[in-house]
């Protein structure tokens, strides 16, 4: 059975729509989508989320993770310190720079990528999903992670953070591209 990791952000392992991706990962693609459960997500610290996913996932070549908000930079700093190589990454909502909207956050966002020499090399598929709505990521910023990935971007004229409480219990965009990138 295929595997991939799911990095929630600032939320829990059963909120938005990860379970919806886990179950039907796994019925529809015979795919596991194990969600890492992170310490503190509403308080994060990035030593404790980097410990959590050194525990959880395996820094594997060809390793498959979905991100979703500070999650995404959590998926860029598990490759950034890890020898794996051809990962895919499926990044919604995210962003690697500090944003106005979440000052809180800069403890994540602070820490500066080389992509060229510590991300791109390591990276086989990347994608890049948000919506122009969002009003917590504003797009301009998970636009800029795409072009510093040099990820397929998905651009959404609605959806905004993704998040449950507006909706989003089922992202099919997600499970299409987990599809693409593990065929």
């Amino acid at each position: 059975m295929k595997k991939a990791y799911l990095i929630h952000g600032t939320s829990l392992p059963d909120d938005d729509w990860f379970p919806w991706l886990k179950k039907t990962a796994r019925q529809k693609l015979n795919c596991m989508v194990k969600i890492v459960d992170l310490p503190q997500p509403f308080s994060p610290h990035p030593s404790e989320w980097d410990a959590a996913c050194d525990r959880s996932i395996v820094a594997t070549d060809g390793v498959t993770i979905i991100a979703h908000s500070l999650g995404c930079i959590e998926a860029l700093r598990f490759i950034e310190q890890h020898d794996v190589e051809q990962a895919n990454l499926i990044l919604v909502s995210g962003f690697d720079e500090p944003i106005y909207t979440y000052p809180e956050l800069n403890s994540f966002a602070d820490h500066t990528f080389n992509y060229a020499r510590d991300i791109l090399p390591k990276v086989a598929n990347a994608v890049v999903v948000t919506a122009k709505d969002d009003r917590i990521v504003p797009t301009q910023f998970s636009q800029t992670m795409a072009q510093h990935l040099r990820a397929k971007l998905i651009l959404q004229s609605t959806g905004g953070h993704f998040l449950g409480d507006a909706g989003y219990t089922k992202l099919p965009v997600v499970l299409e591209e987990l599809e693409r990138v593990m065929a």
